[in-house]
């Protein structure tokens, strides 16, 4: 990928925290990439590189600054939203995709070949889908190693790996050295909780994520005071706090979550959506529409939570879908396939077409007709329709996704004036309340 390396050099002079995410510094003298932000003396410009991303100067072979620390650099690439397939197959990535996949079956599930995947991946991105993903292992360890005394192992799991050896191995070939290292010598504490910061580029509307979320919020499951939300888990409690001034988000994760917590970490991302650049897509929609600058798309926690509370949204208030989410929720326990598959689903208020359509939804999802990479097979399902598909896409994380027919959005046609940021056009619309 090609950058205007005299805009990214004057934006390094600047130390402008409005370019963090957008692109990375590779000192050719030291062999070290860095933030836009990095304290250290800026180096000459005939000494320095541009890359897109932190996986691109990795695979330059250049490795990280221990100063600046590019792993909590937010995600927020200038890139996104310029090729729809890049953009979905890093938020799948970012999700864990690749852990448990290979590049063919990956490339698969986005409906392209891997070789062409690469290939889009080398013109955006500047580093294929593999570096990405190894490269956000290591460095979300990084983070892990640096700001907690979580054991080496558990960090290991932790941050995706499959073993303790390829954990050592890649961050060798990242850090030029071993995770000890890093940790100077600190011994590994039994913590009562974990933190872990979720950096965004602000401005950050939590006012309106708020606002979206308070009266969906399922009693007993989860809540929110304030600037802090807190949800319910099989290790425990977990919570969030935004922190404005630091644009961060910090999450608390129980001692029980320990080699769960890149999972953790990766639904709060999506939940909280950091990884949304706000400067960038008011510009985009600017032209259009009076966008709210920094409004959010809440993302999910689990795919099957959003679908089966969409499915019971539809026709009826927020209110009242919210009160037999809560009743579902806590006749089955938990809202994965397997187990509505399995609930009684009568007496609890839900219409006969309502338990139908969970039912099928369930079913599709056990034996592979309903793909989440695909939200249109979701209309595969009796009872599920394009509304009901836009809005899940939507809360899934794509920042393209449009609920057709919504009663708010029908003025706007299928959105297609708001590509490739459809989402934020509509929940910007819904906040507005403009009709």
């Amino acid at each position: 990928m090609m950058m205007n390396t005299e805009a990214c050099y004057r934006a390094l002079g600047a130390r402008d925290k409005r370019f963090e995410g957008q692109f990375f510094i590779a000192v050719k003298t030291t062999g070290i990439f860095c933030r836009p932000i990095c304290p250290a003396r800026t180096p000459k410009a005939a000494n320095v590189e541009f890359y897109p991303s932190a996986a691109a100067a990795h695979g330059a072979g250049f490795r990280p600054c221990l100063r600046c620390r590019p792993e909590v650099a937010p995600f927020s690439a200038a890139w996104q939203g310029t090729e729809a397939t890049v953009t979905r197959a890093l938020r799948m990535i970012e999700q864990g995709a690749l852990d448990d996949d290979d590049l063919e079956g990956f490339a698969g599930r986005l409906g392209v070949s891997g070789r062409h995947l690469r290939r889009l991946f080398d013109q955006y991105v500047g580093a294929s889908p593999v570096e990405v993903a190894l490269t956000q292992r290591v460095l979300f360890a990084k983070e892990l190693i640096s700001d907690t005394q979580m054991p080496l192992t558990d960090v290991a799991f932790a941050a995706g790996f499959r073993s303790v050896r390829r954990f050592n191995d890649a961050f060798q070939s990242v850090y030029h050295r071993p995770p000890r290292e890093i940790r100077r010598g600190s011994a590994a504490v039994e913590a009562r909780h974990w933190e872990i910061r979720l950096p965004f580029v602000g401005p950050y509307r939590w006012d309106l994520l708020a606002q979206f979320v308070q009266p969906r919020l399922i009693e007993g499951l989860e809540s929110l005071e304030g600037n802090i939300y807190r949800r319910q888990t099989e290790d425990g409690t977990i919570q969030a706090e935004f922190r404005a001034d630091a644009e961060h988000i910090l999450l608390r994760l129980p001692r029980a979550a320990a080699r769960r917590t890149g999972e953790w970490a990766k639904m709060a991302r999506s939940f909280f959506d950091t990884g949304a650049n706000p400067q960038g897509i008011a510009a985009g929609l600017s032209s259009e529409l009076p966008i709210v600058v920094g409004i959010r798309v809440p993302g999910a926690w689990s795919e099957m939570e959003v679908a089966v509370r969409a499915v019971l949204g539809q026709q009826i208030s927020v209110a009242v879908a919210t009160r037999l989410a809560a009743k579902l929720w806590e006749r089955s326990g938990g809202f994965t396939a397997e187990r509505l598959t399995r609930v009684d689903l009568s007496g609890i208020g839900l219409s006969a077409r309502q338990q139908t359509t969970i039912r099928g939804l369930s079913e599709g999802v056990i034996s592979g007709t309903v793909r989440w990479n695909r939200p249109e097979t979701l209309q595969m399902v009796k009872g599920i329709g394009p509304w009901t598909a836009g809005y899940v896409a939507m809360r899934l994380g794509d920042p393209d996704a449009f609920p057709v027919g919504d009663l708010y959005l029908k003025p706007f046609g299928d959105g297609a004036q708001f590509r490739p940021w459809r989402a934020y056009a509509a929940m910007s619309i819904w906040m507005q309340g403009r009709a």
